[in-house]
């Protein structure tokens, strides 16, 4: 959906519009637009959203399985 998304939008304002992976010179990985996949593949414990604003979790458990 998010490379259709983005394709359709530039032919709307007749510009090309990128996302960052384009603009760093990478491939795409639209993770938004799994979101939903993701956290099926990868749930966070109940409360973990509110405990990583206030500073109290982070996110290295996931940045190592997700490698």
């Amino acid at each position: 959906k998010g490379e259709k998304w983005l394709e359709w939008i530039s032919s709307i304002i007749e510009h090309k519009v990128i996302c960052a992976a384009d603009f760093m010179g990478c491939r795409r990985n639209l993770l938004e637009a799994e979101r939903i996949l993701w956290y099926k593949k990868m749930p966070v414990p109940k409360g973990w959203h509110e405990a990583y604003a206030r500073g109290e979790a982070d996110t290295k458990l996931y940045q190592v399985v997700g490698r």
